[in-house]
């Protein structure tokens, strides 16, 4: 029995992201991505993810470019343990 499947939804379109708001829900999406499947119980256990980065201020697997996002060196709302509420 032959099979297709997709990997992009038919609606699959560039979006821009408008506002600092924007952004931090497109971040906190993908941060919670292994947290919904049930991969890890908070975002900064999962290995390859930026939120190691922004919770634990962990560089060392991957590297970003914190100025470069945001010239004064702070994201806006900045995932910090204090402000899980609401996110997931």
């Amino acid at each position: 029995m032959k099979q297709d499947y997709k990997i992009w939804a038919n609606d699959f379109h560039p979006v821009a992201l408008k506002s600092d708001r924007w952004v931090r829900q497109k971040i906190d999406y993908i941060h919670y991505n292994p947290v919904r499947k049930g991969f890890v119980e908070l975002p900064e256990h999962w290995k390859y993810s930026s939120a190691r980065n922004w919770i634990l201020g962990d560089d060392r697997i991957i590297k970003i470019d914190r100025d470069s996002l945001w010239p004064e060196g702070k994201a806006p709302g900045a995932i910090v343990k204090s402000d899980r509420a609401g996110l997931q």
